[in-house]
């Protein structure tokens, strides 16, 4: 009975992983993800200032994100990028951004309704604002990370004000990982629940959230080891071999969202039967 039961999921989640092109849409995902990074750099640079923030108490938090063999060669421009004041650059890089990241995140709603195998939004109206809510999410997600760095730069900064005991710190650093996890789960569910054209389950959507939260936690940890490697073969081209490596963390990223969100149109289908789109018109 139970070896049945999980050939019928098996044939199910295989059906779904193949007609999601997972591959091909991850690429276009990291593509354009890419293309945004940078011009973030710049627009996170110049808010800095604002917020009375030292680009260079940043820098150690960021190479905690990126993967070290990246950070290693792609760490002076980003030094660069952050500090740079522009207001014009500013502007440019906003828009560069926003463009680039609603690019990436169309094909990543696309791939989301393949996996699920339903169609695209019809209402023009709803498109929009799919794109935007996964915009917002994309920023909250990059702001999450840099809070996991920037929130002990704060309170390094107001320890002495307000006399905050070494415990509390202690504390910081011990609960900011279990935090990072739940908010990063709790990110994951909304869009899983929000963007495809379809209501699921919230009971369908969480071995999906909970996939694509621990993937993404350990994709830098394994990724290093790869990216180590890589690097050794490609040392006549630093540079290129560093964009090279980001160019395939991004990719990966993309294909835990995606897979994350076949895994949850797996867990419908096979509890509630055939999914149905939400019906939505262009008026």
């Amino acid at each position: 009975m139970t070896r049945r039961v999980f050939r019928e999921f098996f044939n199910i989640l295989k059906e779904r992983v193949k007609v999601s092109e997972f591959t091909t849409y991850s690429i276009v995902v990291a593509y354009y993800l890419l293309l945004s990074l940078f011009p973030l750099l710049i627009t996170v640079g110049n808010i800095l200032p604002f917020l009375n923030i030292d680009p260079d108490s940043v820098l150690p938090y960021i190479q905690e994100i990126i993967p070290g063999t990246i950070y290693r060669f792609l760490g002076p421009a980003i030094e660069d990028l952050l500090t740079q004041s522009s207001g014009g650059l500013l502007s440019i890089s906003a828009l560069t951004t926003i463009w680039s990241a609603s690019k990436s995140i169309n094909a990543l709603q696309k791939a989301m309704n393949k996996s699920l195998g339903v169609e695209q939004r019809a209402g023009i109206v709803a498109r929009v604002l799919s794109v935007l809510v996964l915009i917002v999410f994309l920023f909250a997600m990059v702001a999450l990370s840099l809070i996991i760095g920037v929130g002990q730069v704060l309170l390094d900064a107001i320890q002495p004000i307000f006399q905050i005991p070494d415990s509390f710190l202690n504390v910081f650093q011990t609960v900011k990982w279990p935090l990072t996890f739940v908010a990063l789960f709790l990110l994951m569910a909304i869009i899983y629940w929000m963007v495809p054209n379809i209501k699921m389950k919230i009971a369908s959507i969480l071995p999906g959230a909970v996939f694509a939260t621990v993937g993404w936690m350990l994709l830098s940890q394994v990724f290093g080891l790869y990216a180590r490697f890589f690097a050794t073969t490609v040392s006549g081209y630093q540079i290129i071999g560093s964009f090279v490596v980001l160019m395939l963390w991004l990719n990966f990223a993309a294909m835990i969202i995606i897979l994350g969100s076949v895994l949850n149109a797996s867990m419908e289908e096979f509890y509630h039967g055939k999914l149905q789109a939400n019906e939505i018109s262009d008026k």
